[in-house]
């Protein structure tokens, strides 16, 4: 924990317990905070020399804002920066983050579908947030020249060099791209269900949110689903968000596309 924070946050944790969480957004420290009267919420911190984590975090604040009153997702209590670092601190949403409710899978994987469903529905039409696929590709050019890739989280059958993906990548890209207002990281921990009706109640970890292909969720869902509840729990994850044929190409191209990020 950083005992050099600015003024105002500083106030606002004081007498808070503050505690590591290891399950968390992948390039900052997560702390759970607890304050003496109950309330809880999460401090996420991030280095500023490190550019990819400062943006994802300073993305995520604009992200919360705009989402405020359309979903369920945290309320701020403060957002800001020293030359240092970055902070962001928000309110803990009741719930239960849904990879821990495999004992119930068959409704996990229903809850999950219906509530990709419902962030897809927010309108885009005043989105500040566009990221086309011509995008992301120069996004992810950016992190393999910066040496950002972690070579040992690609699946087995992305194995190899970053450049040799990104050539991939770019060659197969599936068009038209359908666009609507995507997560960007919609994988089970960051789905929180209320454990006694196993219906949504909650969204974290927004920064990497934007318009983009409704793919780019849905394949990292699918993902998650196989790792986390089993390969047989992907056909009712797609049914109850409304597809009954998913385009397997789309999968498996924003899934590669994901190893770059």
């Amino acid at each position: 924990m950083f005992e050099s924070l600015p003024e105002a946050l500083h106030a606002l944790l004081a007498g808070a317990e503050r505690r590591v969480e290891t399950i968390g957004m992948s390039g900052a420290s997560v702390e759970r905070v607890t304050w003496p009267d109950g309330r809880q919420g999460y401090l996420k911190t991030v280095q500023r020399s490190n550019s990819w984590h400062d943006e994802e975090v300073s993305h995520e604040t604009d992200v919360l804002r705009w989402l405020a009153g359309r979903l369920f997702a945290p309320a701020i209590i403060y957002a800001g920066a020293d030359d240092q670092r970055r902070y962001l601190l928000t309110e803990a949403l009741r719930g239960t983050m849904s990879h821990e409710l495999t004992h119930v899978a068959p409704h996990v994987a229903l809850a999950l579908g219906e509530g990709l469903r419902q962030i897809h529905a927010i309108p885009i039409t005043d989105c500040p947030f566009p990221q086309t696929l011509d995008v992301k590709l120069m996004v992810a050019r950016r992190h393999i020249a910066e040496g950002m890739i972690d070579m040992d989280d690609f699946e087995d059958d992305t194995r190899g060099m970053p450049e040799d993906l990104w050539t991939y990548l770019d060659k197969y890209r599936p068009l038209p791209e359908d666009f609507v207002f995507t997560h960007g990281d919609y994988c089970l921990p960051n789905i929180l269900l209320d454990p006694g009706t196993l219906r949504i109640a909650g969204f974290v970890d927004w920064g990497r949110a934007s318009i983009a292909d409704r793919y780019h969720d849905l394949g990292i869902a699918a993902r998650s689903i196989r790792q986390n509840l089993g390969q047989e729990y992907i056909a009712p994850f797609f049914a109850a968000y409304g597809i009954r044929h998913p385009d397997q190409r789309k999968i498996d191209y924003y899934i590669r596309l994901d190893e770059l990020f």
